[in-house]
């Protein structure tokens, strides 16, 4: 994240959060390599989609210094521990036009093309 916080705790969670699983504790670590690049959160892949189910089409993370929510921060698991709620199964994303309607059709067929 930052030189000034490296070494301390940081919360992270991305929108929407599905339950209180996907907000995670980790170790902030400066590496002076990424030194140039700024505004970006580095977080192992597995983390990023095992904990905030994040897919990597421009999922914005949220994070804050744990010192300033000591509260959230004494809850929140760090994100080798395993989880207090069932592993959230995601959907394969779908295009609106190929979301299946109630009686076996296309939900959005149409739609868009015929004046009302």
């Amino acid at each position: 994240m930052c030189t000034s916080s490296s070494g301390r705790d940081i919360i992270l969670n991305r929108y929407p959060i599905v339950n209180f699983d996907n907000i995670r504790l980790y170790r902030n670590i400066h590496d002076s390599e990424l030194k140039k690049t700024r505004n970006v959160i580095w977080i192992n892949p597995r983390d990023a989609e095992e904990y905030h189910q994040a897919d990597f089409d421009g999922d914005q993370l949220m994070v804050s210094p744990a010192s300033e929510l000591p509260s959230i921060a004494k809850e929140t698991l760090r994100a080798v521990e395993p989880g207090r709620f069932e592993t959230v199964k995601r959907r394969p994303k779908l295009a609106y036009t190929e979301v299946p309607s109630d009686d076996g059709g296309l939900k959005y067929q149409g739609r868009g093309s015929e004046s009302e």
